[in-house]
């Protein structure tokens, strides 16, 4: 069986890294939350101990590396409609190639055919609870202390805006990760937005989360981005990952380029400057999220 870590004292907060102490009787456990930490031990060499999010395909979890203790998340990802295994290596390799001061560099990569948590659509999932394979990629990252979007949250709160200096050193690091995966990678970052600018503990700044390219007009999985694309550019009041960034000419087109990471670092730029994203002072544009 699986060797556990539990903490004994039922009102602290989760920390599996803690043996379970012979000083307190079973009562006092709170069993619960033994269980939820049980099923989320899918990856060997780590101990998970919470999900960020989950989706068909993929799954974020916070975890730590058994050996050293390093403070770890990991992407679980497998194939689907429109994304082949072949489409998902090449995407692990090419994030695990990525090296820059400014950039969240991969830990480790592997293939995990754990079974205890499957992903996929409904037929996946009774395929692999009834013994079928469970071939999942696994990538693994340093975990951060913050990043700009909650940053920028905090000095709205405090009333404290950004100096130029300040924004500047951003921009330039930004940019300096930016021109080495344009330039030297040959690779556009498709997901540059506040939320994946990340700070370690001594304030040096990191971009992260490489997007999977999806700009295969025969494949199903670019269909169904550039139709939730075209229908949340319809809506009123929505907030959709895919519009928050996204470019006039991906928005038309569904395909992305290296074009669309300077757009989007164009938007971080204006959120640093006036504290809104560039859709909430365009009103009447065809890419606004809050109208």
């Amino acid at each position: 069986g699986d060797i556990l870590f539990v903490q004994a004292a039922g009102e602290e907060e989760d920390s599996p890294g803690r043996e379970l102490k012979l000083d307190h009787s079973p009562a006092s456990i709170n069993w619960n939350r033994v269980v939820r930490l049980i099923n989320l031990q899918c990856v060997k060499g780590y101990v998970v101990s919470e999900v960020v999010r989950t989706s068909k395909l993929c799954e974020t979890l916070k975890a730590r590396k058994e050996k050293d203790d390093t403070q770890v998340v990991i992407k679980r990802l497998v194939p689907g409609s429109g994304v082949k295994m072949c489409t998902l290596r090449s995407y692990v390799m090419q994030t695990w190639s990525l090296r820059h001061d400014n950039y969240a560099n991969c830990l480790d990569i592997h293939v995990n055919d754990d079974k205890r948590r499957p992903l996929g659509g409904p037929k996946a999932v009774r395929r692999i609870m009834k013994g079928g394979q469970a071939q999942t990629l696994v990538v693994v990252m340093k975990r951060y202390e913050d990043n700009l979007e909650n940053a920028l949250e905090q000095r709205v709160k405090m009333q404290k805006a950004y100096t130029a200096e300040e924004i500047a050193t951003y921009v330039f690091n930004i940019l300096q990760a930016l021109h080495y995966m344009h330039t030297d990678a040959k690779v556009a970052h498709r997901n540059v937005k506040m939320s994946n600018v990340l700070f370690d503990e001594a304030g040096k700044l990191y971009l992260a989360d490489l997007n999977l390219p999806r700009t295969d007009p025969s494949s199903k999985a670019y269909h169904m981005r550039l139709t939730c694309m075209h229908s949340c550019a319809r809506k009123k009041g929505n907030t959709c990952p895919y519009m928050t960034y996204c470019s006039p000419e991906a928005l038309a087109t569904g395909v992305t380029s290296d074009k669309d990471d300077m757009w989007a670092l164009g938007c971080i730029i204006t959120e640093l400057v006036t504290h809104k994203h560039v859709s909430d002072r365009a009103p009447g544009s065809s890419f606004a999220r809050n109208q």
